[in-house]
């Protein structure tokens, strides 16, 4: 991962293949970045740092979309509203696509395309950079 994709605040994996000085594997563990420095990252509530190089990005799924508050449109469609506009997400084969919808009265609304997302940092992101709020992570249900 580079440094320019992340932001304070998203969740990441480590890879299998990252060596730790405790000696344990985390590549099952989800990290939220608390600081970004020069090569590496550190994460809330762990006291080492992380080489971007190590970084694993999160797929982003439809389990993840639940977490983050997204309510189930049916289908593979997936809204969040806030305000007058609305996010839609459409769960895809290989990815997500993200709408943002304007609405105009009860009835009438315009959907414009905004791209195709994989991880879970991108729509932390993207959803930043639309509301200048952060996305919400729900207390994840066990799987």
């Amino acid at each position: 991962m580079k440094k320019t994709d992340l932001r304070i605040g998203n969740l990441v994996g480590i890879k299998e293949t990252a060596l730790h000085a405790d000696g344990c594997n985390h590549s099952e563990a989800i990290f939220e970045i608390e600081e970004i420095k020069k090569d590496v990252v550190q994460f809330k509530a762990y006291h080492a740092n992380e080489y971007y190089k190590d970084l694993n990005p999160i797929p982003l799924t439809e389990q993840w979309l639940l977490d983050f508050g997204f309510e189930d449109e049916g289908g593979d469609d997936y809204i969040v509203t806030k305000g007058e506009n609305s996010l839609l997400l459409s769960v895809e084969k290989d990815s997500i696509r993200v709408f943002l919808i304007y609405l105009y009265g009860t009835y009438n609304s315009e959907y414009t395309f905004l791209e195709d997302i994989l991880y879970v940092h991108q729509l932390q992101n993207l959803y930043f950079a639309l509301t200048q709020k952060e996305l919400i992570l729900k207390e994840r249900s066990k799987e």
